[in-house]
Formats: structure tokens, C-alpha cells, sequence
């Protein structure tokens, strides 16, 4: 609800944000960790439309992509028997993305970084995130 799709949005509803509080896997101040997804998106956009962050969205579809890829690796793309080795490779994989450590806890659901931000007014921006 509150990512830099939101936060970097032109117009002043935006600022009917100031003081929201929320939690997701991703944090707008967390710029380490990000840098590098940072650096592979970079360019992937025509000029002006990238936001200036990678937004949660695309940090996430960027580590459930990398999920699947070292599980179909793990596997050597074996999707025999309604995918039984995929899912097992998929259940026993801890992946190092971009927002942090993820894993599948029993229930198939993920287990990661999970960060309470703020939404406040900054000098250098209308709206920003801090955790």
C-alpha cells in the first residue's frame, strides 16, 4: 500500500498517506539489499518511466521467479509425477532475495523479512517509507 508506486505518484493524494502505518517484505529505506535487483532492472525501461525503486511487487515476482528457477535446476526440469520433484525442491529451497531470506514454512507459505513502515513528509521528497 505504501511502496514508491504510491509514494513517487504525482499529485497530492499521496499525502493523505502521512502517518500510515503498514508492514510488508519490503521497506523503502532499505536501499542495501536492494541495490542489486536496483542494478538488474536498470535499463529494462524507456527513459522517465522506471520509478526510482524497485517496487514490492516486482521484488517479489523477481524472488519467486529465482525460486522457481533453482527448483527446476535442483529437479533438471523433471515435471513428471503431477510435479513431485519440483514441489519438494520448491519446499526444501531457502532463497538470499533481494528483501531478504525466504522460505516455505509446512503450509507451502512464504517465511521472510517483514518490515512496520511509516509513511512521513521528508525534505528531498513529498512522501517516503521509514522503517
Amino acid at each position: 500500500m505504501v511502496d514508491q508506486t504510491i509514494l513517487s505518484a504525482k499529485g497530492n493524494a499521496k499525502n493523505a498517506l502521512i502517518g500510515t502505518v503498514a508492514a510488508s517484505g519490503q521497506a523503502d529505506t532499505w536501499k542495501i539489499r536492494l541495490a542489486g535487483l536496483r542494478e538488474r532492472l536498470s535499463g529494462r525501461f524507456p527513459a522517465g518511466e522506471a520509478l526510482p525503486e524497485p517496487v514490492l511487487l516486482a521484488t517479489n515476482y523477481y524472488g519467486s521467479t529465482m525460486a522457481l528457477i533453482m527448483a527446476l535446476t535442483k529437479v533438471n526440469g523433471d515435471l513428471s509425477d503431477n510435479q513431485s520433484k519440483l514441489k519438494a525442491a520448491l519446499a526444501s529451497l531457502e532463497i538470499d532475495a533481494p528483501n531478504g531470506k525466504i522460505k516455505l514454512d509446512a503450509n507451502r507459505q512464504a517465511i521472510g523479512t517483514n518490515f512496520v513502515t511509516e509513511v512521513v513528509t521528508m525534505a528531498r521528497a513529498p512522501c517516503s517509507a521509514r522503517s
